[in-house]
């Protein structure tokens, strides 16, 4: 049996700092268009908080654009392209054009393996991905 401890999960420490999985940035560049920059890991443990995030925008009422710039995130797990693809689907039901932002092998790796890459448009930065949305 194996009762290992991570080195950083002391359990003397009084005081522990808790993990931040994921930090999501809201921009709104221009009228109708909002950007969320994700910073993080995106699986199991952090969907939900890009759901609640997203959600809301993703109705037509306020926006028209919403950019999800994933270039920021260091793992991309099944729940996370699960996330994505209700979210893909909200947004069509609402008139919302949804655009990722992907720069990395992280993130494109696997969109192409699970072939979603041809269910959104995706692009390598926020800047191009604004100049066509």
């Amino acid at each position: 049996m194996n009762n290992s401890v991570r080195a950083d999960d002391d359990p003397f420490d009084p005081h522990p700092v808790p993990e931040i999985p994921i930090r999501i940035e809201i921009d709104r560049p221009r009228p109708r268009t909002t950007v969320l920059r994700l910073h993080g890991d995106l699986d199991m443990r952090t969907a939900r908080l890009l759901r609640d995030e997203l959600s809301p925008l993703l109705d037509g009422e306020q926006f028209q654009t919403v950019v999800v710039d994933l270039t920021g995130i260091g793992f991309l797990g099944s729940a996370g392209l699960s996330e994505l693809v209700a979210s893909n689907e909200a947004a069509a039901d609402g008139g919302v054009t949804l655009l990722l932002v992907a720069d990395s092998r992280t993130v494109l790796r696997p969109l192409e393996i699970t072939g979603l890459d041809s269910l959104f448009r995706i692009f390598p930065s926020t800047s191009s991905a604004l100049a066509t949305g």
